[in-house]
């Protein structure tokens, strides 16, 4: 029982502190003859709001092989990073799988592997930028 005497809960009493304060909020409606008492606003009229006419629409990508391989192309980048997402993800589930690490993987045919799945992957992205 030793063991439950520290976590026993022992009782603390808080000093409860009631406010001594209160607020109280008064308003007058200013008499007509007083200072400080204005005309009754007119409605002002709206300015003119110059409202720019809208963008012209997106020039439309191009679809040429060059444009879409090129170095500022869309497809590197998006294969690039498809690959490496892929590569990680598949690397760290065999690993935890079969207990062999990346070169060992390597070492027994992932070369072969790697390269269908970066083949099947790259035309995928592909598809999609030729067209359009």
């Amino acid at each position: 029982m030793a063991a439950s005497s520290i976590f026993m809960a022992t009782p603390i009493t808080l000093l409860k502190k009631t406010p001594t304060f209160s607020v109280k909020c008064m308003s007058q409606t200013p008499q007509s003859g007083e200072p400080g008492v204005s005309k009754p606003a007119t409605t002002p009229t709206p300015p003119q709001i110059n409202i720019p006419p809208p963008p012209p629409p997106a020039p439309k990508v191009s679809t040429k092989f060059s444009d879409v391989l090129a170095f500022s192309g869309p497809a590197p980048e998006r294969i690039n990073g498809r690959l490496a997402m892929i590569g990680f993800v598949s690397a760290m589930a065999v690993e935890l799988s079969s207990g062999q690490d990346v070169f060992t993987q390597i070492g027994n045919g992932g070369v072969a592997v790697f390269v269908g799945t970066s083949l099947v992957l790259t035309l995928a992205s592909l598809v999609p930028l030729f067209k359009g």
